[in-house]
């Protein structure tokens, strides 16, 4: 349309977006692991699921509040993009349930 205005996304909707996608996922990756420390901990399978599960659903959590975001801005198109890293992080959840504790690896990174 030649009387539209040229619209795109300010840095700070965009770090917006960001903050409160990264709020859930450290939610679920940082205060319920550390929530759930002693049961992660362990060698049992239970630790396993429940750590990988953890960050499943932070990763999923943070496409999904960053899709929802942007979402929100009317002047956008294929805001789904988003969407296309949870089936990614459904497949990477399912073949970690074989022996990847995420958990594990991540605690003996830190500390």
């Amino acid at each position: 349309n030649v009387h539209a205005a040229d619209q795109q996304v300010e840095w700070m909707y965009a770090f917006d977006v960001h903050c409160n996608a990264f709020f859930t996922l450290f939610v679920f990756a940082y205060v319920l692991q550390f929530c759930f420390l002693p049961i992660l901990m362990k060698t049992a399978w239970i630790s396993l699921f429940l750590g990988n599960t953890l960050f499943a659903l932070a990763g999923a959590g943070y496409a999904f509040t960053t899709y929802l975001g942007f979402h929100a801005m009317p002047f956008l198109h294929h805001q789904e993009v988003f969407l296309y890293t949870i089936p990614l992080i459904a497949i990477a959840y399912l073949l970690s349930l074989f022996g990847f504790n995420i958990s594990h690896h991540l605690l003996d990174f830190y500390f």
